[in-house]
C-alpha cells in the first residue's frame, strides 16, 4: 500500500499539515500535503535508481487521487542530467501534453499537445520539435474527417480509383 494511501485520513488535524516518507537512504520519496480537514490536497512521489538519482517524479497537484504530471529524468555515464521528460494529464487522466528537456536545463526542447473531443477521442495534435513555442506540425482530426470525405465523393472505391 503507498504511503498516500495509508496517511489519507491522519488522526491529528490542523490548519495544514505535511507528511514526508523517506527511503532507508533518508531521500524523501513522497511528500503530501492536508487541508484542515485532513483531506489530501497535493501528492508527490519520487522514485531513485540504484545510484541514488532522482529517475521519475509523479505529481498529483489537487489532491484528487489521479497523476496529473509525471517527470521521468535521463543521466549520462557521468551523471550529469541528460533529458527529462514530461507528461501532464487532464481530470480525465488524458495527457494534454508531452516535453522533452535534452540538457536538463527546464526548457522543452520538445512539446506535443493534445485535445480530445467530448467522447474523449483525440481531437487534435500540435507538435513543436524544436522549442521555439510555436508549433511545426498540427493534425486536427475533424479537418482530416471533412477531407475524407469530401475525397470519397470524387472517388468510387478505397483505393483511388474511379
Amino acid at each position: 500500500m503507498s504511503l498516500t494511501k495509508m496517511l489519507k485520513k491522519p488522526a491529528l488535524y490542523l490548519t495544514t499539515a505535511l507528511a514526508l516518507g523517506c527511503d532507508s537512504t533518508e531521500r524523501t520519496e513522497e511528500i503530501i500535503n492536508y487541508d484542515t480537514q485532513g483531506n489530501i490536497t497535493m501528492a508527490l512521489r519520487d522514485i531513485y535508481n540504484d545510484n541514488g538519482r532522482k529517475i521519475s517524479s509523479e505529481l498529483d497537484k489537487d489532491g484528487d487521487g489521479r497523476t496529473d504530471q509525471v517527470e521521468r529524468l535521463q543521466y549520462d555515464a557521468e551523471g550529469k542530467p541528460k533529458g527529462i521528460w514530461t507528461v501532464r494529464y487532464d481530470g480525465q487522466g488524458l495527457p494534454t501534453s508531452v516535453s522533452y528537456d535534452r540538457e536538463g536545463d527546464g526548457q522543452p526542447d520538445y512539446m506535443e499537445l493534445y485535445a480530445y473531443d467530448r467522447d474523449q477521442r483525440l481531437e487534435a495534435l500540435a507538435i513543436d520539435r524544436d522549442g521555439d513555442g510555436y508549433p511545426e506540425a498540427v493534425r486536427i482530426k475533424s479537418l482530416e474527417d471533412a477531407i475524407q470525405k469530401k475525397l470519397k465523393q470524387f472517388y468510387l472505391d478505397d483505393t483511388g480509383r474511379f
